[in-house]
């Protein structure tokens, strides 16, 4: 499920979690082989027991593209 490389040899996109600025995010840096596992762990971060109230997302999603750069696709949507 998950990978340390933006693309693999047969050009499968890859998506990974971003800050609100479009950093790696600090607490939750890893790429996903799916937008569903990568919206998945944004929810159960955004969720995350300790957290009090309902809290806005604080996370987006980029996807890697062919030439090897990230596209933002915003805030993770709920299935």
């Amino acid at each position: 499920m998950l990978s340390n490389q933006p693309r693999s040899a047969y050009g499968e996109r890859r998506y990974r979690l971003v800050d609100l600025c479009g950093h790696p995010h600090p607490e939750v840096d890893l790429l996903f082989d799916s937008y569903q596992a990568a919206c998945d762990e944004a929810l159960r971060w955004d969720q995350a027991p300790g957290a009090g109230a309902p809290r806005p997302s604080t996370i987006t999603i980029e996807v890697s593209t062919v030439c090897g750069a990230w596209r933002n696709l915003g805030l993770p949507q709920t299935a």
